[in-house]
């Protein structure tokens, strides 16, 4: 878990996540914020697991997401990454929308897609759940393509 050197209490609340799961949680703090490259990239770095997905503090996942794409990747070999569609939200939590409304969402060699950006309303997804080592190879993201 990162923190960017934010003052929403994110710095406790990962202290609160890494006392309680001490075996799964590796904090990762920058002492003033370096925007979202950096930060995710540490965390990156600090994986020690086979998978690894994101989700930034003002994003939430559905429930059985990790769940659903975990299997998806366990029983397809082959694959190295899945992704789900996204739901826009609003400050109060009300869903305004799709991030794909109206096109399939991306399949098969989603990999390159996410570089290319070959995506409904060119946004790459987010928060994809993918082979770890994978990201080792590909170097993780690189500053454009993930600046909001």
């Amino acid at each position: 878990m990162a923190d960017d050197g934010s003052t929403d209490g994110s710095r406790e609340l990962i202290r609160r996540y890494r006392q309680r799961y001490s075996e799964l949680v590796t904090p990762v703090y920058h002492a003033c914020n370096a925007g979202i490259v950096d930060p995710r990239i540490d965390a990156l770095r600090a994986v020690t697991g086979d998978y690894v997905t994101y989700v930034d503090g003002d994003d939430r996942f559905l429930p059985l997401k990790i769940e659903t794409e975990l299997k998806l990747l366990i029983s397809n070999p082959d694959a190295r990454i899945a992704c789900s569609n996204n739901y826009y939200m609003s400050g109060s939590a009300e869903r305004t929308g799709l991030w794909d409304e109206e096109d399939a969402v991306p399949q098969d060699n989603v990999f390159l897609q996410t570089y290319g950006r070959d995506f409904p309303k060119r946004s790459l997804f987010r928060m994809e759940l993918a082979d770890y080592q994978t990201w080792r190879a590909v170097g993780f993201h690189h500053t454009r393509q993930i600046l909001k």
